[in-house]
């Protein structure tokens, strides 16, 4: 279904000349083909979830798992968009927290259907982005509260089949799109209602047919204009100015290309807690030492982005692995009068491969005392950073 090259760079160039023109006025509309090149399969596509069912085949594989996903290409050029003026909000069907890792401005961004990797508080309504996925959907009861209000109990971001779409997201998409100059739908179908339909509030005022003479598409002379792109057509396509058959990161980086814009690159951020306890031994003659490595969102999750941990205690000439979750180090200490009340625990944290990202492993020195009862540390870490500088040049 992909367009010849010289067509797709052809009408790459009418939707930047278009962007340019409507600079400020952008609406761009988002589904899950954005996501495909992060390793995530679509549904529609030609090897997508849907299309394969359709013929009787097993859904498609992940090539990554979705706390692991690194953003697109097109998830970043978004972003670079956005900084420069060019787009004033993203409209987002995917729930996979792509949007925003990649650090789109949040106050930019509607995700319609939520956001798996996020939940909320009942009272006051603060977000927290997790790393881990929420075990529930259709805004349940997550069991962890709020660090802002009195008894704040958090629920999960994700829409069942039947729920409505949130209220201010919503809202905010609509009022956006219905007075944009331009409503990009960029690796979406366009067929899950209502949300499909918030691209063409932007062309509702029809006046004539005309034959654009960049594009040779027949179109209407409307108020705003609608601009898809797409790999394999959409039955939404008679109504645009414009259609890209072609894959949404080819198409974003000539844009880009286009307008000078850089695509910023991707750099992920994680954190961690690292605590200890000290217990005196049955017999009085010393006592035991426990390391734990666990995920700073809540102990009781595991860390997605971190594959193992070496640790060192204090004098000992070698470190042991812990390459099993949730990760633990004991050591029992004999007390004859001569231990020392402190001791560095030398720590080197591997961190789990991306598809197409991955950082060396990092070091840290965790100073812990024998002499209280435990402490704990938050070590932050860039775990992941990738850059379209050879895919995309200005």
């Amino acid at each position: 279904m992909e367009e010849e090259e010289h067509v797709v760079d052809a009408k790459a160039t009418v939707l930047a000349n278009l962007l340019s023109s409507a600079r400020g006025r952008c609406v761009v509309h988002t589904g899950a083909g954005i996501s495909r090149d992060a390793g995530i399969p679509d549904f529609r596509g030609p090897n997508g979830a849907w299309t394969r069912r359709a013929s009787g085949l097993p859904a498609p594989e992940c090539e990554t798992t979705m706390a692991l996903a690194t953003p697109t290409l097109s998830h970043m050029a978004l972003v670079g968009l956005v900084r420069e003026g060019y787009v004033n909000r993203v409209v987002s069907c995917n729930v996979d927290c792509l949007h925003v890792r990649s650090g789109l401005d949040r106050e930019r961004l509607s995700e319609l259907h939520g956001n798996c990797f996020a939940e909320s508080c009942e009272n006051c309504a603060r977000e927290y982005v997790r790393d881990f996925e929420m075990k529930t959907v259709g805004f349940k009861l997550t069991g962890r509260a709020c660090e802002d209000c009195v008894d704040g109990r958090l629920r999960d971001k994700v829409l069942d089949w039947d729920d409505p779409l949130p209220k201010k997201e919503l809202s905010l998409a609509e009022r956006d799109s219905a007075s944009a100059a331009l409503n990009l739908a960029l690796g979406s179908s366009l067929q899950i209602k209502p949300s499909c339909d918030i691209p063409f509030k932007t062309t509702r005022k029809r006046r004539r047919r005309k034959r654009d003479e960049e594009t040779n598409d027949a179109v209407d002379d409307a108020p705003g204009k609608l601009v898809i792109v797409n790999l394999q057509p959409t039955c939404k396509d008679a109504r645009a100015y414009c259609v890209i058959n072609a894959k949404c990161d080819a198409v974003m980086s000539l844009v880009c290309a286009r307008l000078g814009v850089r695509v910023p690159d991707f750099v992920r951020h994680d954190v961690l807690r690292v605590s200890h306890t000290c217990k005196a031994s049955p017999s009085g003659t010393g006592f035991t030492f426990t390391l734990r490595v666990r995920n700073a969102h809540d102990d009781r999750e595991s860390i997605p982005w971190l594959s193992r941990v070496e640790a060192r205690v204090g004098s000992e000439t070698t470190f042991a692995t812990l390459d099993r979750q949730p990760f633990t180090l004991k050591r029992t200490i004999r007390d004859d009068g001569d231990v020392e009340t402190k001791v560095e625990v030398e720590l080197t944290f591997y961190f789990q491969r991306a598809r197409d990202a991955a950082s060396p492993p990092a070091r840290r020195v965790y100073d812990a005392s024998y002499a209280n009862g435990g402490t704990s540390n938050r070590y932050s870490f860039e775990t992941y950073r990738k850059s379209y500088a050879e895919a995309h040049s200005p």
